[in-house]
């Protein structure tokens, strides 16, 4: 007993010494993460992450028909925090939430069935004649995105990502309004002969949970450019076979040269793993 209080009593002498210098600065987006372009591709492909703060309208209504774009808006004081649930401190909707993850969000918010996001942004005139794509890492519910006031695309999915086309909507060298409205999984049940779901519900977290709780990043390259790329190594013939499959988003033809470079891996530790 004497020796756990020790270590409570120097937890708290760490963490109060942690703190005695003022507030901690916290530089990063929204719940950080590795941005979707790496370093080798810096140059080719750009991106601005869009986590962080956006404005907020949830909607309590039950009724699928009002599921619309709203002629006005009525924003939240509180901002939402982009990813997450506006309904995430009522994990399982109160039956056995044992957290609350964001103490900000009102408690109100728990009872939406559909909610209004909006986020402004300055896009860079350099984008111009680039482009661009709309990634959401994952939305839960019927998604409508909007552009600019323009529809933009439709999604209706809990847990993979999907990507749109938002190169005519943009307006380089401005700022750009991003309008996300999502509407709840569940007001799409409908009882029949295998279950009520009429989409892939997965665990408790995707039935009950709604909005954005994944990265949300735009993305532009050159109107010509790598979209995918598959590399399968044959370690005895010492061979590596590429695919490439290369977008062409013009309407005209297209002459490209393709090259690369293979290069020894070193591991962090600055060593071979062939060695």
């Amino acid at each position: 007993m004497k020796k756990n209080a020790t270590i409570l009593l120097l937890l708290v002498w760490w963490v109060v010494d942690a703190f005695a210098g003022g507030p901690v600065n916290y530089p990063w987006a929204f719940n950080p993460k590795g941005g979707m372009v790496n370093t080798e591709e810096k140059g080719y492909r750009e991106e601005i992450c869009l986590n962080g703060t956006w404005k907020f309208m949830p909607v309590y209504s039950t009724n699928i028909a009002d599921f619309r774009l709203p002629g006005q808006f009525t924003w939240e004081q509180t901002p939402i925090k982009i990813p997450s649930p506006w309904n995430v401190n009522a994990f399982t909707d109160g039956r056995g939430g044992d957290f609350v993850a964001y103490p900000s969000y009102p408690k109100q918010w728990e009872k939406a069935q559909m909610g209004w996001m909006q986020k402004k942004i300055q896009v860079p005139a350099d984008w111009n004649g680039k482009h661009a794509i709309l990634h959401f890492g994952a939305v839960m519910g019927k998604t409508q995105v909007y552009v600019n006031g323009k529809l933009a695309g439709e999604n209706f999915e809990l847990f993979l990502p999907f990507e749109l086309d938002v190169t005519s909507f943009l307006k380089p060298g401005q700022e750009n309004e991003i309008l996300v409205g999502v509407a709840k999984a569940s007001l799409f049940d409908d009882r029949g002969k295998y279950g009520r779901r009429t989409y892939v519900g997965g665990s408790m977290w995707g039935i009950e949970m709604a909005g954005i709780w994944q990265d949300v990043f735009l993305l532009a390259s050159a109107p010509v450019y790598v979209s995918d790329v598959f590399v399968q190594p044959d370690p005895e013939k010492k061979v590596l076979a590429v695919e490439l499959e290369i977008s062409n988003t013009t309407a005209q033809k297209q002459i490209v040269n393709v090259d690369g470079e293979v290069r020894r891996w070193f591991s962090t530790a600055g060593r071979s793993v062939h060695e």
